[in-house]
């Protein structure tokens, strides 16, 4: 058996495509006959595989890469010496906690992440983002969403008093969540925006050192602006974002 007969056998082209068929999957698990271990390729992570493809007759192999970084190729029935017994889809909820760890471990990007989720739910389309100005949604569904980023905010404020670390990133994580798509659904040019105020953060500013220097918030556990420091350059990006989709001008691809 080979990950080539998977990816046959879901009737897909592709091992991204395989990807998108099992999407409620999060990782395939090959077990070797008299093998100990076995091993799990994660099916979430954004480029696991590469310049793979299967043409009319024959699978063109290329490159897999299990959780521990072991290269399997794509047509291979034999890893380390062992034949393999059998790939099966694997769920969250079949993982260890070692190996869920791991199949999460790679660099995301918010902003796409959450994109991707509302074009997949239908709550944004795959072109008007790139074609309608930065504006205000429906004020019943802005409301709605600033009433989820309130309940979010406030169960981090439980979690954090019950001294329940999982509750308390498990609401940080969804108040970033709600507060990114809701960005993306004002079709603000987040990528811009954040950029904008990481730099306004990291320049110009410095830590407060005493309570006499301190800021609003009171504390030494703060950072405050110093005479260097531009502030961020929001309504310019936004006003060279909303010209630019009025004239249907892109840069880049």
């Amino acid at each position: 058996m080979t990950l080539n007969d998977i990816i046959k056998e879901h009737l897909c082209n592709s091992f991204d495509d395989l990807k998108h068929s099992l999407r409620d999957y999060v990782g395939l698990r090959i077990e070797m006959a008299d093998c100990p271990y076995y091993y799990i390729v994660g099916l979430n992570q954004p480029a696991l595989a590469f310049n793979y493809h299967l043409d009319d007759e024959d699978a063109v192999f290329e490159t897999v890469y299990t959780l521990n970084g072991v290269r399997v190729n794509t047509d291979a029935a034999v890893i380390n010496g062992y034949t393999i017994k059998s790939i099966t889809p694997v769920s969250k909820r079949d993982l260890s906690p070692e190996e869920v760890s791991a199949i999460f471990d790679y660099t995301a990007n918010v902003f796409d992440d959450t994109e991707k989720f509302q074009k997949f739910y239908g709550l944004m389309t795959e072109t008007e983002d790139k074609t309608m100005p930065p504006y205000f949604i429906q004020k019943d569904n802005l409301m709605m969403k600033i009433g989820h980023l309130k309940e979010e905010l406030a169960e981090i404020e439980k979690a954090a008093e019950n001294g329940n670390l999982t509750e308390f990133a498990d609401g940080i994580i969804d108040l970033i969540y709600v507060a990114s798509g809701l960005g993306n659904l004002c079709r603000l040019p987040m990528h811009q925006l954040w950029n904008d105020v990481q730099n306004s953060n990291m320049v110009g500013k410095e830590r407060v050192k005493s309570l006499d220097a301190a800021t609003k918030r009171g504390s030494t556990f703060d950072v405050r602006k110093t005479d260097m420091w531009v502030g961020p350059r929001g309504a310019d990006i936004i006003e060279v974002t909303a010209e630019t989709r009025k004239n249907n001008v892109y840069f880049g691809a």
